[in-house]
């Protein structure tokens, strides 16, 4: 269809709004559009309801988008027309004149019910999503239609408006027994005022400080204000998820580039990211891999990179610095480290385990095609610099105890790293499982050791830049598996594209360790590759196409951040 004012269309970027479970999402292939429920997680069903203009299909209206509303029009007569305006409590506003609207339901499980309430009220529960939808029908006529099973009711659906004259409903969520009699009133022009107010106060926050790139800046903060989620069930602080397309959970070092992005702007929504996972954190220290509203899931874990970013935000607003914020974040930072010191390194191993490719972040990296247990030199390299923060950390919190004892077990984690890792300028990773070095392969994951460079012979960081220099960086970046490797590939997730979390990491490391201009000219690649590729997942370093999915909310943090670093 065709997009005209906020010019992505929704089969890119949702349309939702910050707070929201709800979005709506064009797919189209199959030409159709759809109200989803983001609630669950990823793992869950998130179509609900297919929605559809009796007698037309979705590619000849004209679609028409802010930030904040989502309007559909007939092509020959503006007076037809679907408006749609999520609000950050769980309601979607539809609003109607011309046109049948109709919401088919999607999941039709065994046990959902549509149930008619009053003359103007319909409950529609969804069993296996623990979740209720109530539409209240406040102008003009709803027919409801299904097929009663003896256990529930099939083939649900709603038609708004069967006369074609003007309509206004409300779809509202629950996953209690019902909404409160005492919620917010349903008015759409009081919804419309209100969110264009609050966009607008986080537009100011975030103002452009590159005009060459205003399009993808506007583009990077409208996507992390959409990707965010209110806080509820395991998610104690709204969450600012990865996507609303795909990856709708927070996870556990995304969150951290999520952070630092929002920490000048919004401090208390930035700690909000990681306070997540202080307060979904173990018994042994494990952060999880990620949470949504319904669990936290520890199958897989993320690199210690926290205490990294909390280093950058206390530079960034002096709400980090408080003690109330300051002391839960290191001694939870204290417990994560101890979990990676105490639980993984099984049978007197010196240096940490990865037991799967998700552990690093990197999922499919050729480190980790021969098999796990992966003992690699970037983890080592990140818990290292994490306890040296972690020493300073107690400094300033007035902990000199414990300032010297961080202090001695970066030291002593670091004695014998360049002995394990380093051979023949190169950094390899080791296969505990045949205690053998890993070949195959050469990935980028080898050279994050740079963000402990301060401790390296200086000569020894040169030669790793130069060889990134001449075997990683490509038009718009450096490639996560070595240009010329033979697993090299475009779009192979690790083996290949461009990712803006490293992207992040290594230009964070290289210009805090004397290399600016490299820094630098990463950063301006980064910047170029977001006016083709979007705010993607990955891109093609080569290229710039943006793969997998190009509303993600850590390339639109990155590119927040690193746009105010080099303005």
């Amino acid at each position: 269809m065709n997009t005209y004012g906020f010019a992505y269309g929704i089969d890119t970027v949702p349309f939702s709004a910050r707070g929201s479970y709800f979005a709506v999402s064009e797919n189209v292939r199959e030409g159709k559009v759809y109200i989803r429920d983001l609630h669950g997680g990823d793992g869950a069903i998130s179509n609900i309801y297919e929605l559809s203009v009796e007698g037309y299909l979705w590619k000849d209206l004209i679609c028409e988008r802010t930030e904040t509303v989502l309007s559909f029009h007939a092509q020959d007569d503006a007076a037809c027309f679907v408006t749609l305006l999520c609000t950050a409590d769980d309601r979607l506003f539809i609003k109607a004149a011309g046109f049948t609207i109709r919401l088919k339901g999607i999941m039709d499980g065994a046990y959902d019910t549509l149930v008619q309430i009053s003359e103007q009220e319909y409950e529609h529960q969804l069993y296996d999503k623990q979740l209720k939808i109530c539409m209240s029908v406040l102008e003009g006529r709803c027919t409801a239609k299904s097929k009663w099973t003896v256990r529930g009711s099939a083939c649900p659906s709603l038609t708004l408006n069967p006369d074609g004259q003007t309509a206004y409903a409300v779809l509202k969520s629950t996953m209690v027994s019902c909404r409160s009699d005492t919620d917010t009133e349903d008015c759409f022009d009081k919804a419309e005022q209100q969110l264009a107010a609050e966009y607008d106060e986080w537009k100011r926050r975030f103002p452009c400080f590159i005009e060459t790139y205003q399009e993808s800046h506007s583009l990077a903060r409208y996507i992390v204000w959409n990707n965010t989620v209110h806080a509820q069930g395991a998610l104690t602080c709204d969450a600012v998820y990865m996507s609303k397309n795909t990856m709708f959970n927070i996870w556990s070092w995304d969150n951290c580039f999520t952070a630092l992005a929002l920490g000048g702007a919004y401090p208390k929504e930035a700690y909000g990211q990681l306070k997540i996972f202080f307060d979904t954190q173990d018994v042994f220290g494990a952060y999880p891999d990620y949470v949504n509203n319904a669990f936290a899931s520890f199958n897989c874990l993320k690199p210690p990179i926290h205490a990294w970013v909390y280093h950058k935000l206390l530079e960034a607003n002096p709400l980090f610095s408080r003690r109330e914020y300051f002391m839960p974040a290191y001694k939870s930072f204290c417990r994560a480290a101890l979990y990676w010191l105490d639980r993984r390194r099984p049978n007197g191993s010196t240096f940490p385990l990865y037991y799967h490719g998700n552990d690093s972040g990197w999922d499919n990296a050729s480190v980790f095609h021969q098999g796990v247990p992966v003992e690699s030199p970037d983890l080592s390299a990140f818990l290292i610099q994490k306890m040296d923060l972690l020493s300073s950390f107690a400094q300033k919190l007035g902990d000199d105890a414990e300032a010297v004892q961080w202090k001695r077990r970066a030291d002593e984690l670091f004695a014998g790293f360049m002995d394990r890792f380093y051979e023949d300028g190169a950094f390899h990773a080791w296969n505990t499982g045949t205690d053998s070095k890993i070949r195959t392969g050469h990935s980028l994951l080898m050279y994050l050791p740079l963000v402990i460079a301060y401790r390296m012979d200086k000569r020894i960081a040169d030669a790793l830049v130069h060889d990134l220099e001449q075997n990683f960086e490509a038009p718009f970046g450096l490639t996560t598996e070595q240009k010329d490797s033979p697993l090299y590939k475009a779009s192979g997730y690790w083996l290949g594209p461009l990712w803006a979390p490293v992207t992040y990491l290594f230009i964070d490391a290289l210009r805090a360790n004397g290399y600016p201009d490299f820094a630098k000219r990463l950063a301006y690649r980064f910047f170029e590759v977001t006016k083709i590729g979007l705010m993607a997942e990955n891109y093609d370093a080569f290229t710039g196409c943006g793969y997998d999915d190009q509303a993600f909310t850590w390339p639109a943090c990155v590119f927040l951040q690193l746009e105010k670093e080099f303005a």
